[in-house]
């Protein structure tokens, strides 16, 4: 049987940010959507990526083609997992079929953004880390943008810079959560326990997205103010 969250009122995005500690329960309700499509689809991509690269006796040419099939294969597990994403938070069930084309759909574009970033994070690695710990957080949530609201590439890391501007912190905040439940896993006991908080805070980067897209309505509507009678000529 499928787990179920424990309480509805984490079955949508907050209407005011909870806060990285306090984002757990909505990140779980919303990973428990399509929990198993995406445990397949991460393990999966993973074992493939794994052993493309495995062998590491084989000529330069060899590996240097292996690292790119698995460089499209990574690539195309990520654009998957997405928009698994996406719809975790919207707690909208999916199938693989779905999944597959909404992926394969867009699949260049992303490609083509995947290799931006990590050029332009190289690039800022390159530069005495500073500039990488001010522009990676600002354009975590390009490939939501991209998915999401179809954008092209430039348009969706621009959506990004644009979006997380002020709200960094909040960014840092879910790695820094990550980051934590990593580290449960120094011991043999906390391994399983990691990869459950890891694989359930899965959604939080879009469950911030999401609380960041512009026009959306994340709360209750408020209520319209009363209007005044007309007066009586």
């Amino acid at each position: 049987m499928e787990p179920q969250a424990n309480t509805a009122q984490y079955n949508k995005v907050p209407a005011e940010w909870p806060g990285a500690s306090k984002l757990f329960k909505y990140a779980k309700s919303a990973t428990l959507t399509n929990w198993v499509l995406y445990l397949i689809v991460s393990v999966v991509g993973g074992i493939l990526s794994s052993v493309i690269t495995n062998d590491r006796d084989a000529s330069i040419s060899i590996l240097v083609g292996a690292n790119l099939v698995a460089l499209l294969v990574s690539t195309f597990v990520a654009a998957c997992t997405t928009n698994i994403e996406l719809k975790n938070v919207l707690h909208e069930k999916t199938d693989f079929n779905r999944v597959l084309s909404a992926a394969a759909n867009r699949y260049l574009g992303f490609l083509g953004m995947t290799i931006m970033l990590y050029v332009l994070l190289t690039l800022c690695a390159l530069a005495f880390l500073v500039p990488l710990f001010i522009v990676g957080p600002r354009v975590s949530l390009a490939q939501y943008f991209y998915f999401d609201q179809n954008l092209s590439p430039m348009e969706a890391i621009k959506a990004s810079w644009e979006a997380t501007s002020g709200n960094v912190g909040k960014v840092w905040g879910i790695i820094g959560m990550c980051l934590l439940y990593a580290l449960i896993a120094v011991t043999i006991i906390g391994i399983p326990v990691a990869i459950y908080l890891l694989f359930m805070f899965s959604s939080a980067p879009a469950l911030l997205y999401m609380w960041l897209k512009p026009g959306k309505q994340t709360g209750p509507v408020a209520p319209s103010a009363p209007v005044a009678p007309a007066p009586v000529a």
